[in-house]
Protein backbone atom coordinates (compact mmCIF):
# COMPACT_ATOMS: atom_id res chain seq x y z
CA UNK A 1 0.00 0.00 0.00
CA UNK A 2 1.14 3.43 -1.12
CA UNK A 3 0.27 4.95 2.47
CA UNK A 4 2.16 6.12 5.64
CA UNK A 5 0.30 4.08 7.55
CA UNK A 6 -0.76 1.03 5.77
CA UNK A 7 -4.26 -0.36 5.75
CA UNK A 8 -5.67 -3.11 4.80
CA UNK A 9 -7.68 -3.15 1.11
CA UNK A 10 -6.26 -0.25 -0.02
CA UNK A 11 -5.44 -1.42 -3.37
CA UNK A 12 -6.98 -4.06 -4.86
CA UNK A 13 -4.47 -6.78 -4.40
CA UNK A 14 -3.07 -9.47 -7.38
CA UNK A 15 -5.34 -11.24 -10.14
CA UNK A 16 -4.08 -13.91 -12.23
CA UNK A 17 -6.44 -14.35 -15.23
CA UNK A 18 -7.11 -16.99 -17.65
CA UNK A 19 -4.25 -16.21 -20.10
CA UNK A 20 -1.59 -16.38 -17.59
CA UNK A 21 1.24 -18.12 -18.96
CA UNK A 22 1.15 -20.55 -15.87
CA UNK A 23 4.98 -22.00 -16.75
CA UNK A 24 6.51 -18.67 -16.90
CA UNK A 25 4.35 -16.64 -13.62
CA UNK A 26 6.35 -17.30 -10.56
CA UNK A 27 6.41 -15.71 -7.20
CA UNK A 28 9.24 -16.38 -5.18
CA UNK A 29 10.28 -14.50 -1.82
CA UNK A 30 7.74 -11.74 -2.52
CA UNK A 31 5.58 -10.33 -0.02
CA UNK A 32 1.83 -9.30 -1.05
CA UNK A 33 0.40 -6.93 1.87
CA UNK A 34 -2.81 -4.98 2.08
CA UNK A 35 -4.51 -5.30 -0.80
CA UNK A 36 -7.44 -6.96 -0.72
CA UNK A 37 -10.03 -3.96 -2.17
CA UNK A 38 -11.19 -6.25 -4.72
CA UNK A 39 -11.32 -10.24 -4.09
CA UNK A 40 -8.01 -10.63 -2.24
CA UNK A 41 -4.18 -9.90 -1.77
CA UNK A 42 -4.14 -12.58 -4.75
CA UNK A 43 -6.88 -14.09 -7.06
CA UNK A 44 -6.77 -16.94 -9.45
CA UNK A 45 -9.14 -17.38 -11.79
CA UNK A 46 -8.36 -20.48 -14.34
CA UNK A 47 -4.76 -19.39 -13.98
CA UNK A 48 -2.21 -21.15 -12.20
CA UNK A 49 1.15 -19.64 -11.13
CA UNK A 50 3.12 -20.83 -8.40
CA UNK A 51 4.06 -19.27 -5.23
CA UNK A 52 6.69 -20.17 -3.26
CA UNK A 53 8.96 -18.73 -0.15
CA UNK A 54 6.38 -15.77 0.10
CA UNK A 55 4.49 -13.64 2.49
CA UNK A 56 0.70 -13.05 2.22
CA UNK A 57 -0.36 -11.00 4.59
CA UNK A 58 -2.92 -8.26 6.03
CA UNK A 59 -5.91 -8.33 3.55
CA UNK A 60 -8.93 -6.89 3.87
CA UNK A 61 -10.75 -10.02 1.83
CA UNK A 62 -8.97 -13.23 1.45
CA UNK A 63 -5.62 -13.73 1.16
CA UNK A 64 -5.77 -15.90 -1.65
CA UNK A 65 -8.68 -16.81 -4.04
CA UNK A 66 -8.89 -19.25 -6.20
CA UNK A 67 -11.43 -20.48 -9.09
CA UNK A 68 -10.83 -23.42 -11.24
CA UNK A 69 -6.61 -23.02 -10.63
CA UNK A 70 -4.63 -25.70 -10.20
CA UNK A 71 -1.48 -23.41 -8.33
CA UNK A 72 1.06 -24.37 -6.54
CA UNK A 73 1.44 -22.68 -3.11
CA UNK A 74 4.18 -24.33 -0.84
CA UNK A 75 6.43 -22.91 2.18
CA UNK A 76 5.08 -19.38 2.63
CA UNK A 77 3.47 -18.01 5.19
CA UNK A 78 -0.21 -16.53 4.84
CA UNK A 79 -1.20 -15.01 7.64
CA UNK A 80 -3.28 -12.07 9.49
CA UNK A 81 -5.89 -11.76 6.76
CA UNK A 82 -9.62 -10.52 7.64
CA UNK A 83 -11.51 -13.50 5.98
CA UNK A 84 -10.79 -16.80 4.66
CA UNK A 85 -6.83 -17.15 4.29
CA UNK A 86 -7.07 -19.66 1.44
CA UNK A 87 -10.62 -20.05 -0.22
CA UNK A 88 -10.49 -22.99 -3.03
CA UNK A 89 -13.32 -23.12 -5.17
CA UNK A 90 -13.12 -26.71 -7.48
CA UNK A 91 -9.71 -25.65 -7.64
CA UNK A 92 -7.18 -29.09 -7.58
CA UNK A 93 -4.40 -26.63 -5.74
CA UNK A 94 -0.85 -27.85 -4.27
CA UNK A 95 -0.75 -26.74 -0.60
CA UNK A 96 2.18 -27.62 0.91
CA UNK A 97 4.80 -26.43 3.53
CA UNK A 98 2.74 -22.94 4.89
CA UNK A 99 2.17 -21.67 7.58
CA UNK A 100 -1.28 -20.54 7.86
CA UNK A 101 -1.90 -18.47 11.29
CA UNK A 102 -4.30 -15.67 12.56
CA UNK A 103 -6.36 -15.35 9.90
CA UNK A 104 -10.07 -13.89 10.42
CA UNK A 105 -12.53 -17.57 9.43
CA UNK A 106 -10.84 -20.44 7.51
CA UNK A 107 -7.17 -20.98 7.25
CA UNK A 108 -8.21 -23.10 4.38
CA UNK A 109 -12.19 -23.60 2.80
CA UNK A 110 -12.04 -26.74 0.02
CA UNK A 111 -15.85 -25.93 -2.27
CA UNK A 112 -14.77 -28.93 -4.39
CA UNK A 113 -12.78 -31.02 -2.00
CA UNK A 114 -10.00 -30.78 -4.71
CA UNK A 115 -6.83 -29.56 -2.85
CA UNK A 116 -3.97 -31.66 -1.99
CA UNK A 117 -2.56 -30.29 1.20
CA UNK A 118 0.82 -31.49 3.10
CA UNK A 119 2.65 -30.54 5.88
CA UNK A 120 1.06 -27.37 6.65
CA UNK A 121 0.55 -25.53 10.21
CA UNK A 122 -3.08 -24.10 10.59
CA UNK A 123 -2.69 -21.55 14.33
CA UNK A 124 -4.77 -18.93 15.59
CA UNK A 125 -7.33 -18.67 12.64
CA UNK A 126 -10.89 -17.67 13.66
CA UNK A 127 -12.65 -20.76 12.54
CA UNK A 128 -12.03 -24.22 11.58
CA UNK A 129 -8.11 -24.30 10.21
CA UNK A 130 -9.37 -26.25 7.09
CA UNK A 131 -12.81 -27.49 5.59
CA UNK A 132 -11.92 -31.15 3.34
CA UNK A 133 -13.74 -33.52 1.66
CA UNK A 134 -13.51 -37.13 2.81
CA UNK A 135 -11.09 -38.48 0.37
CA UNK A 136 -8.52 -35.38 1.09
CA UNK A 137 -8.77 -36.80 5.16
CA UNK A 138 -5.09 -38.81 4.39
CA UNK A 139 -3.18 -35.85 4.35
CA UNK A 140 -1.06 -35.36 7.03
CA UNK A 141 -0.97 -31.18 8.40
CA UNK A 142 -0.12 -29.73 11.85
CA UNK A 143 -3.07 -28.65 14.03
CA UNK A 144 -2.37 -25.85 16.99
CA UNK A 145 -5.01 -24.07 18.59
CA UNK A 146 -7.98 -22.00 16.20
CA UNK A 147 -11.17 -21.42 16.33
CA UNK A 148 -12.63 -24.68 16.22
CA UNK A 149 -10.43 -27.43 17.19
CA UNK A 150 -11.46 -29.68 14.28
CA UNK A 151 -11.28 -30.89 11.21
CA UNK A 152 -14.63 -29.86 9.01
CA UNK A 153 -15.11 -32.72 6.64
CA UNK A 154 -17.88 -32.48 3.76
CA UNK A 155 -18.94 -36.18 3.12
CA UNK A 156 -19.25 -37.50 -0.48
CA UNK A 157 -18.46 -40.93 -2.20
CA UNK A 158 -14.86 -42.79 -1.22
CA UNK A 159 -14.46 -44.18 -4.48
CA UNK A 160 -10.81 -45.08 -3.29
CA UNK A 161 -9.31 -46.75 -0.48
CA UNK A 162 -8.53 -43.34 1.92
CA UNK A 163 -6.73 -43.97 5.40
CA UNK A 164 -8.20 -40.60 8.17
CA UNK A 165 -4.83 -39.73 9.86
CA UNK A 166 -5.17 -39.11 13.35
CA UNK A 167 -4.13 -35.47 13.67
CA UNK A 168 -4.78 -35.09 17.09
CA UNK A 169 -7.92 -33.04 16.56
CA UNK A 170 -11.87 -34.51 15.69
CA UNK A 171 -13.21 -34.71 12.17
CA UNK A 172 -16.98 -32.63 11.92
CA UNK A 173 -18.49 -34.78 9.51
CA UNK A 174 -21.38 -32.22 7.83
CA UNK A 175 -22.90 -34.45 5.04
CA UNK A 176 -23.35 -38.22 4.36
CA UNK A 177 -20.50 -40.96 3.73
CA UNK A 178 -20.61 -43.57 1.30
CA UNK A 179 -17.91 -45.84 0.85
CA UNK A 180 -18.18 -47.97 -2.86
CA UNK A 181 -17.53 -47.50 -6.30
CA UNK A 182 -17.93 -49.86 -9.16
CA UNK A 183 -18.55 -53.53 -8.70
CA UNK A 184 -15.13 -54.36 -9.77
CA UNK A 185 -13.61 -51.92 -7.30
CA UNK A 186 -13.86 -52.27 -3.56
CA UNK A 187 -12.76 -48.96 -1.80
CA UNK A 188 -11.86 -49.41 2.10
CA UNK A 189 -11.87 -46.52 4.62
CA UNK A 190 -9.55 -46.70 7.13
CA UNK A 191 -10.00 -44.80 10.12
CA UNK A 192 -6.47 -44.71 12.24
CA UNK A 193 -6.39 -45.56 16.11
CA UNK A 194 -6.90 -42.62 18.68
CA UNK A 195 -9.56 -40.54 15.98
CA UNK A 196 -12.66 -39.13 16.41
CA UNK A 197 -15.39 -38.44 14.04
CA UNK A 198 -18.28 -36.36 15.22
CA UNK A 199 -21.56 -36.19 13.00
CA UNK A 200 -23.76 -33.85 12.48
CA UNK A 201 -27.42 -34.15 12.72
CA UNK A 202 -29.28 -36.84 10.89
CA UNK A 203 -25.82 -37.58 8.73
CA UNK A 204 -23.92 -41.14 8.80
CA UNK A 205 -21.38 -43.49 7.22
CA UNK A 206 -22.59 -46.24 5.03
CA UNK A 207 -20.77 -48.85 3.52
CA UNK A 208 -21.48 -50.65 0.11
CA UNK A 209 -24.73 -50.44 -1.90
CA UNK A 210 -26.54 -52.63 -4.17
CA UNK A 211 -28.77 -51.79 -6.90
CA UNK A 212 -29.13 -54.12 -9.69
CA UNK A 213 -25.89 -54.76 -9.63
CA UNK A 214 -23.25 -55.13 -6.16
CA UNK A 215 -21.01 -51.84 -5.29
CA UNK A 216 -18.57 -52.99 -2.67
CA UNK A 217 -16.22 -50.91 0.00
CA UNK A 218 -15.47 -51.42 3.01
CA UNK A 219 -14.38 -49.85 6.98
CA UNK A 220 -11.32 -50.61 8.78
CA UNK A 221 -11.73 -49.19 12.04
CA UNK A 222 -9.26 -50.87 14.14
CA UNK A 223 -8.33 -48.61 17.24
CA UNK A 224 -6.17 -50.03 20.43
CA UNK A 225 -7.07 -50.19 24.25
CA UNK A 226 -4.81 -46.85 24.79
CA UNK A 227 -5.82 -45.14 21.84
CA UNK A 228 -9.84 -46.00 20.54
CA UNK A 229 -11.82 -45.17 17.83
CA UNK A 230 -14.79 -42.70 18.37
CA UNK A 231 -17.75 -42.09 16.26
CA UNK A 232 -20.05 -39.61 17.84
CA UNK A 233 -22.70 -37.12 17.95
CA UNK A 234 -21.17 -33.17 17.06
CA UNK A 235 -22.91 -31.81 20.06
CA UNK A 236 -21.60 -30.06 22.99
CA UNK A 237 -23.99 -31.88 25.40
CA UNK A 238 -24.89 -35.24 22.84
CA UNK A 239 -28.42 -36.77 22.81
CA UNK A 240 -29.33 -40.01 21.13
CA UNK A 241 -30.26 -39.98 18.01
CA UNK A 242 -28.74 -37.04 16.59
CA UNK A 243 -27.02 -38.52 13.59
CA UNK A 244 -27.72 -41.89 11.90
CA UNK A 245 -25.57 -44.34 12.58
CA UNK A 246 -23.05 -46.73 10.55
CA UNK A 247 -24.77 -48.45 8.01
CA UNK A 248 -23.27 -51.97 6.41
CA UNK A 249 -25.34 -52.59 3.18
CA UNK A 250 -25.41 -55.72 0.89
CA UNK A 251 -21.90 -55.46 -0.87
CA UNK A 252 -19.74 -54.92 2.38
CA UNK A 253 -16.57 -56.73 1.80
CA UNK A 254 -17.15 -58.74 5.42
CA UNK A 255 -13.61 -60.19 5.19
CA UNK A 256 -11.94 -56.74 5.48
CA UNK A 257 -14.53 -54.85 7.39
CA UNK A 258 -13.68 -55.15 11.11
CA UNK A 259 -14.86 -52.55 14.02
CA UNK A 260 -11.85 -52.94 17.14
CA UNK A 261 -11.67 -50.98 19.95
CA UNK A 262 -14.23 -48.39 18.50
CA UNK A 263 -17.30 -46.42 20.06
CA UNK A 264 -20.12 -45.76 18.25
CA UNK A 265 -22.28 -43.88 20.67
CA UNK A 266 -25.25 -41.10 20.33
CA UNK A 267 -27.19 -42.22 16.78
CA UNK A 268 -30.06 -44.65 16.27
CA UNK A 269 -31.75 -42.51 13.34
CA UNK A 270 -31.28 -45.09 10.70
CA UNK A 271 -32.91 -48.10 13.10
CA UNK A 272 -29.32 -48.30 15.25
CA UNK A 273 -26.41 -47.22 16.15
CA UNK A 274 -24.93 -50.07 13.59
CA UNK A 275 -27.18 -51.13 10.89
CA UNK A 276 -27.02 -54.29 8.63
CA UNK A 277 -28.25 -55.53 6.13
CA UNK A 278 -26.92 -58.63 4.08
CA UNK A 279 -23.44 -57.63 5.69
CA UNK A 280 -21.84 -59.72 7.90
CA UNK A 281 -18.43 -57.73 9.45
CA UNK A 282 -16.39 -58.20 12.54
CA UNK A 283 -16.82 -55.93 15.62
CA UNK A 284 -15.06 -57.10 18.68
CA UNK A 285 -13.62 -55.01 21.76
CA UNK A 286 -16.05 -52.23 21.52
CA UNK A 287 -18.76 -50.06 22.90
CA UNK A 288 -21.96 -49.62 21.31
CA UNK A 289 -24.40 -47.48 23.37
CA UNK A 290 -26.85 -44.75 23.84
CA UNK A 291 -28.98 -45.36 20.71
CA UNK A 292 -32.36 -43.63 20.10
CA UNK A 293 -33.43 -47.01 19.29
CA UNK A 294 -31.48 -50.49 18.88
CA UNK A 295 -27.47 -50.71 19.75
CA UNK A 296 -27.30 -52.97 16.55
CA UNK A 297 -30.28 -54.28 13.66
CA UNK A 298 -29.14 -56.86 12.07
CA UNK A 299 -31.12 -58.00 8.61
CA UNK A 300 -30.26 -61.23 6.93
CA UNK A 301 -26.69 -60.69 8.70
CA UNK A 302 -24.18 -62.60 10.87
CA UNK A 303 -21.79 -60.70 12.20
CA UNK A 304 -18.83 -61.99 14.93
CA UNK A 305 -19.49 -59.93 17.73
CA UNK A 306 -16.57 -60.64 20.89
CA UNK A 307 -16.12 -58.77 23.94
CA UNK A 308 -18.74 -55.50 23.02
CA UNK A 309 -20.65 -53.63 25.72
CA UNK A 310 -23.83 -52.67 24.23
CA UNK A 311 -26.25 -50.72 26.06
CA UNK A 312 -28.56 -47.47 26.67
CA UNK A 313 -30.96 -49.02 23.67
CA UNK A 314 -34.45 -50.52 22.97
CA UNK A 315 -33.12 -54.07 22.12
CA UNK A 316 -29.45 -54.06 22.43
CA UNK A 317 -28.92 -56.37 19.56
CA UNK A 318 -32.28 -56.93 17.26
CA UNK A 319 -31.82 -59.43 14.60
CA UNK A 320 -34.05 -60.77 12.04
CA UNK A 321 -33.28 -63.95 9.53
CA UNK A 322 -30.10 -63.43 11.51
CA UNK A 323 -27.43 -65.50 13.05
CA UNK A 324 -24.77 -63.94 14.89
CA UNK A 325 -21.44 -64.89 16.77
CA UNK A 326 -21.76 -63.48 20.34
CA UNK A 327 -19.11 -64.09 22.73
CA UNK A 328 -18.05 -62.47 25.81
CA UNK A 329 -20.46 -59.50 25.41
Amino acid sequence: SNQSTPSPGFWSGITFNNGTVNADTILDYVTVEYGGGGTGNIYFTSASPTIKNSVIRKSANYGIYATSSSAVIQDSTILENSSYCIYSSYSPLTVTGNIISNNGSYGLYDTGSAALLSGNTFSGNGSYPVRMGINQTGSTNTYGTNGTNAIEVVGGQVTQSVTMKNQTIPYIITSNINVYSTPSTAPVLTIEPGVTVKFNQNTGLTIGYTYYSVYPGALNAVGTAAAPIIFTSNQATPTPGFWSGITFNDGTVDGSTALEYVTVEYAGGNAGNLYLTSASPTIKNSTIQKSSSHGIYLSSSNPIIQNTTIDGATYGIYGSSSSPTIRDS
